[in-house]
């Protein structure tokens, strides 16, 4: 991997300086790389998505149009993730205090496996405090 791989990359995408990006990845228009990002050979980064904070992305990974990934994401080799979809949002994290809901902190991260394929508009919350896989 290098960091700051320009060739794959669209002039309006914009990547962190500490993003290691592998030489054959795609990384199309409008597309937002935090950072500390790890992405894998053969990945391809659709236009308008945003991939977080020390997110790793496994080979072959590809993320169609629009496309969210939260801080500290795991996903895996060669995951098909459609358009919409997003990975590590805070979920239902709630709990009853003074006689009012608070919200409580979703601390937990996401991983996703080898060898899925999440269809369009659909959310993986993060866990509260450990993780969803």
């Amino acid at each position: 991997m290098i960091a700051w791989n320009t060739s794959g990359a669209h002039a309006t995408a914009v990547i962190d300086g500490s993003a290691a990006i592998a030489a054959d990845a795609e990384i199309g228009p409008l597309a937002v790389v935090g950072r500390n990002v790890r992405v894998g050979a053969g990945c391809v980064i659709g236009p308008g998505c945003v991939v977080g904070d020390d997110v790793v992305l496994g080979k072959g990974a590809l993320l169609h149009a629009n496309v969210t990934i939260y801080d500290r994401c795991v996903i895996g080799d060669r995951v098909i993730l459609h358009s919409g979809v997003v990975i590590g949002a805070d979920g239902f994290g709630i709990a009853m205090a003074d006689e009012r809901w608070v919200k409580i902190p979703q601390i937990g991260r996401v991983f996703i496996g080898d060898d899925v394929e999440i269809g369009a508009n659909t959310t993986v919350d993060r866990g509260s405090l450990g993780e969803t896989r």
